[in-house]
């Protein structure tokens, strides 16, 4: 039995307020982090008390009637709070406040909507409303509708120098930032999703833009959500939605504002037209350049622990309602269900702003199956790392196409990615139907490829169309049956095998015989304890390829995890890994409050493993180390003095 020694990953420059994460990984000077998916507590729907992220003793609070409300899936699949004017969360004061007293220069980042043309808002406020110059809010103003303005609002008259950029007023979203300046003049900048690409809007504090930081003073003496200040509900009230709050006590700009706008866009499917980066701004998942031509509704899943970023299912806000729903005739597309996410790595996609429906053009088709009708737009794919297979879902509603016939729909990926469906090689994909949506799964989108929808099917075979397939074990091996149909033009099937649902090789094929509709292979390997997945690689005889769903086989193995120092008092934990494979485990430190603190990918090999954690800026408290591997958890506590 081998017995094996790793150093891990030290925790260095750990905080436990901190957590290691930051929006954007930008950290310094972060005063206030409040986000709808973390932190909530509530009574029904009513939110009572909404942690900050960055700080866990601090909170904002609501009492009574005064309470807003906890939203689902209200932008991405994310949650919001809703205000409807009354309602208002009372957050900490004084030297808790999150800007400093007297700051000249700080930053305010917002995640909001409304659909109200009411004319004074106030989404989030900190001031002494009875002195001039001493505070400042993310600040609306409608002008009744007519002219409706964002920006800052000091509490210097007239009151309306500090807005200057335009919101929508329909329920599309904002990602916006407010940014204060230690100048005189020109002293507010306001950025968002719409002009982050170009030129910020610029205000000033003072109507004569002579004196803005000379006036400016700001009291620490209110720090609250959804009105004006405690208690005074109406007049100034928020009548929208809050996804996420920050609050920076220095100025954001360059690559920190790019960083920290890449977060907010990343989680919410909001498109800026710039590059969308990592946490620490080190790695481009979205380029612009790459992808001109194709920088449109951008949205995607992907992981960064840096940022506390976890995308699993995606849709663009332009297109989706929040919940997965499409807006009506606009062609909403939904992806999800990533077979091999980690940190690190995304998977987005962005369209060539083609109209929306569908047209019959044999030009856009390959040349095998003129008659076809497909949709116009195409979807590029930046693929950084490797998120495995993932199901993609178009919703149809209000095109005008019958869904009726499953067979007249393919997924087409174009896979040298130049759009042209006539050149290179392309792959296919069978959907299920559900009323107007139309879904795929298994599919693997690669780097660069293109991909849109054919919405009729005419002309010769495609790929073989696929009905079932299933993975079973019996007597210790994997038996491997599937049913398929439209063999006409099949050559072989290629089993592949995974122990990680990402990275597959090709075990065995078999010769398509005649025409046969139903098959079976027995896998002659063995199988690993824990999760073992397969698929199949239907291929034509014309080279054209189709992959079978994922099956995943569940093998109960002897895998345990025990920890040899449960109690903590040096600076090493140690952990015990048993084994009959080598096999890939993930290794997270939780705390008890539900922050995941550490995450490292460790191979291990067959026998027994001891693998050692330094701990030594971990602060003392109580710890869960989860281990995983496949679908198999083990966790185990432990106490760090």
């Amino acid at each position: 039995m081998k017995s094996k020694l790793y150093s891990l990953l030290t925790f260095c420059g750990f905080s436990l307020t901190a957590l290691s994460q930051s929006p954007g990984g930008v950290s310094g000077n972060l005063t206030m982090w409040v986000r709808a998916n973390s932190g909530v507590t509530t009574t029904g729907a009513l939110v009572n008390s909404w942690q900050y992220v960055n700080d866990g003793t601090k909170f904002f609070t609501g009492t009574g009637a005064s309470r807003p409300t906890l939203a689902t899936s209200t932008i991405n699949f994310q949650p919001a709070i809703v205000f409807n004017d009354v309602h208002e969360l009372v957050g900490p004061t004084g030297a808790l406040a999150p800007i400093t007293a007297g700051n000249d220069s700080y930053a305010i980042f917002g995640v909001w909507n409304t659909n109200s043309n009411k004319n004074l808002q106030r989404v989030w406020s900190q001031t002494d409303v009875a002195t001039s110059g001493s505070g400042t809010s993310l600040w609306m103003y409608s002008n009744m509708g007519a002219t409706p303005l964002y920006g800052n609002q000091a509490e210097i008259g007239p009151f309306v120098q500090g807005i200057a950029a335009p919101y929508p007023m329909n329920g599309r979203w904002n990602v916006s930032q407010i940014n204060l300046l230690a100048q005189n003049s020109n002293d507010v900048e306001i950025i968002d999703n719409r002009n982050i690409s170009t030129t910020p809007a610029i205000a000033f504090s003072d109507n004569a833009n002579a004196n803005g930081q000379g006036l400016r003073n700001i009291s620490t003496l209110t720090n609250i959500i959804g009105q004006r200040s405690p208690g005074v509900a109406g007049g100034e009230g928020f009548v929208g939605n809050l996804s996420e709050l920050i609050v920076f006590d220095r100025p954001i700009s360059g690559a920190e504002r790019n960083q920290v706008f890449s977060y907010l866009a990343l989680k919410y499917g909001i498109t800026l037209h710039t590059n969308l980066v990592t946490s620490g701004g080190a790695v481009t998942v979205w380029n612009t350049t790459t992808n001109t031509g194709y920088d449109n509704d951008v949205f995607g899943l992907g992981q960064d622990d840096g940022s506390g970023l976890l995308v699993t299912q995606s849709n663009s806000e332009a297109s989706g309602l929040g919940n997965g729903t499409g807006r009506t005739a606009a062609e909403n597309v939904v992806i999800n269900s990533a077979s091999g996410l980690a940190d690190g790595e995304f998977l987005l996609v962005g369209h060539n702003n083609a109209a929306v429906g569908t047209v019959q053009n044999d030009a856009f088709v390959p040349t095998t199956l003129a008659g076809s009708s497909r949709l116009s737009r195409l979807w590029k794919v930046q693929h950084t790392g490797d998120v495995g297979t993932v199901t993609v879902a178009f919703d149809l509603n209000g095109l005008g196409i019958s869904t009726a016939n499953a067979n007249s729909f393919r997924l087409i990926i174009d896979a040298d990615g130049d759009g042209d469906f006539q050149t290179g090689t392309q792959r296919y994909a069978t959907p299920t139907i559900a009323g107007s949506i139309v879904t795929f799964t298994g599919v693997q989108l690669n780097n660069g490829e293109v991909f849109s929808l054919i919405t009729n099917v005419v002309g010769s075979a495609l790929p073989v169309t696929w009905k079932s397939f299933s993975a079973t074990e019996v007597n210790g091996k994997a038996l491997l049956k599937w049913e398929v149909g439209d063999v006409e033009k099949s050559k072989h099937y290629e089993i592949q095998y995974s122990t990680n649902s990402t990275d597959f090789s090709t075990v065995g094929v078999v010769a398509q015989n005649g025409p046969a509709t139903s098959f079976s292979y027995t896998y002659p390997g063995e199988l690993a304890p824990g999760a073992n997945y397969f698929r199949i690689r239907q291929v034509d005889l014309d080279g054209q390829y189709i992959f079978s769903r994922i099956a995943e086989l569940q093998i109960k193995g002897e895998l345990s995890l025990n920890l040899i120092n449960t109690i903590v008092s040096s600076n090493a934990l140690n952990i015990r890994v048993k084994t009959p494979n080598d096999l890939q485990l993930n290794l997270e430190v939780w705390t008890n409050a539900g922050y995941k603190v550490f995450s490292k990918q460790q191979t291990i090999s067959n026998g027994l493993n001891n693998i050692q954690l330094d701990v030594s800026s971990l602060p003392k408290g109580n710890y869960i180390l989860q281990m995983r591997t496949g679908s198999q958890t083990q966790s185990a506590k432990f106490i760090k003095q």
